[in-house]
């Protein structure tokens, strides 16, 4: 259940939904806004079971809102503003040729 914002303090809570398309279930998890999307990132990926990895190429996972892929160093606050309890992200990965 979300949390709400009040003069008494409660922290609220954004749910987090991040989908990557290889799997089956999506990663669900609520965070506190001042959670930054760096932390997500992370936690998303180690759901997934994925990493960062150079072959003959370089696979990168990048989390997208929207369309475009997000500023890790945010806050989700910031990336959603204060009033919105959740989000929807999606877990890509960016394969370029010739990594190194």
């Amino acid at each position: 259940m979300n949390q709400v914002s009040t003069s008494q303090g409660k922290e609220t809570k954004v749910e987090t939904t991040v989908d990557y398309l290889p799997a089956q279930n999506p990663f669900h998890k609520a965070y506190a806004q001042e959670t930054t999307l760096d932390v997500v990132r992370t936690e998303a990926m180690s759901y997934f079971g994925v990493a960062d990895f150079t072959d003959r190429d370089r696979h990168e996972f990048h989390l997208e809102f929207e369309g475009g892929r997000v500023d890790y160093t945010q806050t989700l606050e910031q990336l959603l503003g204060e009033h919105r309890k959740g989000v929807h992200l999606d877990l890509v990965e960016q394969v370029t040729a010739g990594g190194v």
